[in-house]
């Protein structure tokens, strides 16, 4: 890899780490409010306060995270990186040596099925940032998390 892209690479690293952070940060901060609403009966506009709305910041963040993080991997496989937001397409652009460290580091179930989750969840992040435009949003957290997980490990090594 050029030493400009090893540069940007990891500059895309860390930006996606931000990402990450962020989201953990939403998630111990809505334990924390969830736990005190409960001892507490916490309302909102004089409606029980409600904590799903959260997971919406986390999903964003998350998905955001993966998109960077595959464009960073591909920026290492091919010395440019796509502008596409399309997770399949940005995977199926990578080497095939990176596509099966990805699907090797999952976790069953999404190992043995990586391909059908990858395509269920692979617009996540424009249609969960524009959730007011579809009514029949839905991604699979624990996958979306795992694959985000997998990707930051991949993705560090590259940006050394």
């Amino acid at each position: 890899m050029k030493a400009e892209n090893k540069k940007l690479c990891g500059n895309m690293v860390g930006i996606a780490n931000t990402y990450k952070d962020s989201s953990e940060v939403l998630d111990i901060g809505n334990k924390l409010i969830k736990m005190l609403a409960e001892k507490q009966n916490i309302l909102l506009r004089g409606k029980k306060l409600e904590f799903d709305r959260v997971i919406l910041s986390q999903i964003i963040l998350v998905s955001i995270n993966i998109e960077i993080l595959l464009k960073a991997i591909s920026l290492a496989d091919n010395d440019t990186f796509s502008k596409e937001h399309d997770w399949f397409k940005l995977f199926s652009s990578l080497s095939t040596v990176h596509q099966q460290e990805i699907v090797d580091t999952m976790k069953e179930p999404f190992k043995s099925n990586f391909h059908k989750y990858l395509n269920d969840n692979k617009d996540a992040f424009v249609r969960w940032r524009y959730c007011y435009e579809d009514d029949q949003l839905k991604c699979d957290w624990t996958f979306i998390h795992e694959l985000a997980n997998v990707l930051a490990g991949i993705a560090m090594k590259e940006a050394k």
